[in-house]
């Protein structure tokens, strides 16, 4: 794709500055926001790699699935207009239809949103950076990131004000416009607004409608984060979202080119509202509080020609019409999920602690369309409470320890009678040891162990009736899949040399 960025508008606070001498510019400082506290990527132990705003920009990057790959051992598997599904290290989901997942192996977050099961509205616009953890970070986030986490964090206001407004056009008609706006509104009141909407007709022509716009992308993003200093110990923020995806689905040929020639192209559809609250008091020598509370409400609809032809296809000559396909399928879903975060962040001498209490509500409404009609209901909550210890042990050496246990339980009803509810507990956690060998030297050695809990298994019980009596015990005890647990094991060195010209990691 040929694609011209042009910027219209800027406005922003300029500033001079100078150097004298030989002086080396100061090594840049990368930041990792998922953990409990800020740390340096370079001093913290853990295979993470961030990606910056400039790689996002390089990259011309409209959706998390145009950087991912950027990153070691990290794929991901569109299975529709974007990618939905990410893996790290070989682990993660490939699809999903009626099956009700409760999480994803890999978590994805934005601005402390979780996304996980609708990431096809993981649009970057006004982002800050990508951190892609990964390994289980079970302490921190627990069955939502059994294999890995990515974080997105956007941009927040800063106190200068800022406006910017900037568009493109590339073949495929394709072509987007933005714009930003941010400043204080008072001495202790920020805010950041932007927006952004992107339109292309797609790489796929449809030969039997003669349309080349099956494939069409429609996005809307919004977002709003407010910064309050509420007092000198209190602060808030806010963060509220809408995305809407509204993008076409016809992927399939039978000789896997661009040109398709279904008769009934699909859609990959997403509409996503978010808002978060995060409160932060300084507690003084008693360390500081934090709650996080989001609230999200999406709908989607998947749908696609399951047969790839139009009907009458087989005409005696490319194929029997006696065995020819016809199918269509269409899923929709819509999910409402809701989180509250409470933790405490103390400070004692070389020991630093952390205790916190998690719960996760969620519920799904969803319907399906193929050869019939399903439609079920599912139900789940999240109880956890986690604590982290690390104390420096001396100037070089630093042990840490952190644990979480969750209590899990869900309802599942559908219409093919199926009525089953489950409860769960499970635990994960982490281990770690750093050591500083000199100032530009870490080395550091980690062990992790993650869990999310099992689920239904739709695909067995739905064929509960026409299976013979005999075995329908056999399919019974298959409801539903165990709870499933990933074990780490790693070691590893950061270390930047010829005077931070280069970095190992």
């Amino acid at each position: 794709m040929i694609f011209i960025r042009f910027l219209i508008l800027a406005l922003t606070p300029l500033t001079v500055a100078a150097e004298t001498g030989t002086d080396p510019l100061p090594t840049e400082q990368i930041v990792v926001t998922a953990g409990f506290r800020d740390q340096d990527l370079m001093t913290s132990a853990g295979s993470t790699t961030v990606l910056s705003e400039a790689v996002i920009e390089q990259r011309a990057a409209r959706h998390l699935e145009d950087v991912i790959l950027a990153v070691p051992n990290v794929s991901f598997t569109a299975a529709g207009s974007r990618a939905r599904f990410v893996q790290m290290r070989g682990i993660g989901d490939m699809e999903q239809f009626v099956d009700p997942k409760p999480f994803p192996s890999i978590g994805i977050v934005m601005d402390g949103i979780e996304f996980n099961n609708v990431a096809t509205a993981a649009l970057l616009f006004d982002s800050e950076q990508i951190e892609v953890l990964r390994g289980p970070q079970g302490t921190r986030f627990g069955a939502s990131a059994l294999a890995g986490m990515i974080n997105v964090q956007g941009k927040d206001p800063g106190d200068e004000f800022e406006a910017e407004l900037s568009g493109g056009y590339g073949n495929f008609d394709s072509w987007f416009t933005s714009g930003v706006v941010s400043g204080a509104l008072s001495d202790n009141l920020r805010a950041r607004a932007a927006i952004r909407q992107y339109r292309s007709d797609g790489y796929t022509k449809n030969a039997f409608l003669g349309s080349d716009s099956t494939e069409e992308r429609d996005e809307l993003a919004a977002r709003v984060k407010v910064l309050w200093d509420v007092t000198d110990r209190v602060s808030a923020e806010f963060s509220a979202m809408y995305i809407d995806a509204d993008n076409g689905y016809d992927a399939f040929s039978l000789d896997n080119q661009r040109t398709t020639l279904s008769d009934e192209p699909g859609e990959d559809t997403q509409e996503l509202a978010a808002v978060a609250a995060n409160f932060r008091t300084d507690l003084g020598r008693f360390g500081a509080l934090e709650l996080l509370t989001t609230y999200s409400d999406s709908e989607e609809v998947y749908a696609f020609d399951e047969d790839w032809v139009f009907r009458g296809f087989c005409d005696g000559v490319r194929c029997n019409p006696l065995f020819e396909f016809v199918s269509s399928d269409s899923v929709e879903r819509e999910r409402d999920q809701a989180t509250v975060d409470l933790r405490w962040l103390g400070e004692i001498g070389k020991l630093s602690l952390v205790a916190g209490a998690y719960h996760h509500h969620r519920e799904e409404d969803l319907s399906r369309e193929r050869f019939g009609f399903f439609e079920s209901t599912y139900e789940t909550n999240r109880y956890a409470l986690y604590g982290q210890l690390e104390y420096r042990l001396n100037d070089s050496l630093t042990a840490r320890f952190g644990v979480r246990g969750e209590a899990f339980d869900d309802d599942y009803v559908d219409s093919n009678l199926i009525d089953t509810q489950s409860n769960d507990t499970y635990w994960s956690g982490e281990a770690a040891l750093e050591y500083q060998l000199n100032p530009s030297t870490l080395l550091y050695a980690t062990l992790a162990r993650g869990a999310k809990p099992g689920g239904v298994n739709t695909n067995a019980v739905s064929v509960t009736p026409f299976i013979r009596a005999g075995l329908q015990p056999f399919v019974t005890n298959r409801h539903r899949f165990d709870t499933e647990t990933l074990f780490n094991k790693e070691g590893g060195i950061k270390a930047r040399f010829l005077d931070d010209k280069l970095a190992l990691r």
